[in-house]
C-alpha cells in the first residue's frame, strides 16, 4: 500500500515536471512565434515609411519643378518686358546723344 502510494506521488511528479516541460516548450515556441511576427511587422514598417517617405521626396520634386519653371517663365516675361521698354526708349536715346553730338560740335 504504502509502495503503491509512493509510486503514485512519483507518476504524479512525473506528470507535473511533463506539464512543466510541456508549458515552456510551448512558451518558447509562442515567444519565437510572437519574434518573428514583431520582426515581420517591424519589416513592414519600414517598408511603409520608405514609401511614404520616397513619395513625399517625388511630391517636393515636382513641386520644385513647377516652382522653377515658374520662376522661369516669369523672369522670361520680365525680361522681355524690359527688351520691349529698351526698344520703344532707343530711337529717344539714338536722338539725344545725335543731339548732344551736333549740339556739343556747333
Amino acid at each position: 500500500m504504502i509502495q503503491e502510494l509512493i509510486k503514485q506521488v512519483k507518476d504524479t511528479e512525473a506528470q507535473g515536471e511533463q506539464a512543466i516541460t510541456e508549458a515552456q516548450d510551448e512558451k518558447n515556441r509562442l515567444l519565437k512565434q510572437a519574434e518573428a511576427k514583431a520582426k515581420e511587422l517591424r519589416r513592414q514598417k519600414i517598408e511603409q515609411v520608405q514609401a511614404n517617405v520616397r513619395a513625399m521626396l517625388t511630391k517636393a520634386q515636382d513641386e520644385a519643378k513647377q516652382e522653377i519653371q515658374s520662376l522661369k517663365q516669369q523672369a522670361t516675361e520680365k525680361a522681355q518686358q524690359i527688351r520691349t521698354r529698351a526698344e520703344k526708349n532707343s530711337g529717344r536715346a539714338i536722338s539725344l546723344v545725335i543731339k548732344r553730338l551736333t549740339d556739343g560740335h556747333s
